[in-house]
């Protein structure tokens, strides 16, 4: 797999974690969220969009791709009581942040 950014590496380990202050540190402050149809905007709209994730959900890298500078990973989300989902993380960065990520469910 190859290997992905330190900025989106500490990120999905915090997400893991369930740690939306160390999450959120790898933002830059005017970073954009896509996700759910909807868009969330700084430090405040991210910590928002976190806020609504479903609790307990851990992440798995499926296969890491990257294009024109930006890193694009395929994910599945685990949930406690064995569910999963499958979706598509587009991150892009700048100075060594998140500067935007885009959330996109894929069908199964």
């Amino acid at each position: 797999m190859q290997q992905l950014e330190p900025a989106i590496a500490q990120f999905i380990q915090a997400q893991n974690s369930h740690d939306t202050a160390t999450a959120l540190a790898f933002f830059d402050p005017e970073a954009v969220v896509l996700a759910q149809n909807q868009v969330w905007v700084g430090h405040a709209g991210i910590l928002s969009w976190q806020q609504q994730q479903p609790a307990r959900l851990q992440l798995e890298i499926t296969a890491v791709r990257r294009h024109c500078g930006e890193f694009y990973l395929q994910t599945r989300w685990h949930s406690a009581v064995n569910a999963t989902a499958d979706c598509q993380f587009v991150f892009a960065l700048q100075d060594g942040k998140i500067s935007r990520l885009i959330v996109q469910s894929q069908s199964t």
